[in-house]
């Protein structure tokens, strides 16, 4: 087998393992997590590939605070929806270890 076979199978398992591990981590915080409110921002990334041919990257991030009053900045939804806006208050649920990745429930 080749090299360039051997790098492609690890790079797709490496993909397939952390697509499994997100959806892991989504329903842990569903199960375990604390629910909380905050403030959406979106992030576009404008992408060129060398044909000039254009794509947009969007990135969804949210801003709250959790149960102890702590206050958490840029923290990650993991189940972002295109339908999110810049400045949508949200219901998210996270874990206490880990508040800087959440999961979004629904738009309020």
């Amino acid at each position: 087998m080749e090299v360039g076979y051997i790098i492609l199978i690890a790079f797709i398992i490496l993909v397939i393992g952390l697509i499994i591990y997100g959806k892991i981590m989504q329903d842990k915080i569903r199960r375990e997590g604390l629910e909380a409110e905050g403030i959406v921002t979106v992030e576009e990334n404008i992408i060129t590939d060398s044909d000039g041919a254009m794509s947009v990257d969007y990135h969804y991030f949210v801003d709250y605070k959790t149960y102890d009053g702590q206050e958490i900045k840029r923290a990650t939804i993991g189940n972002a929806k295109s339908s999110l806006k810049n400045g949508d208050r949200i219901k998210l649920m996270y874990l206490e270890n880990k508040p800087k990745y959440v999961v979004f429930i629904e738009k309020l």
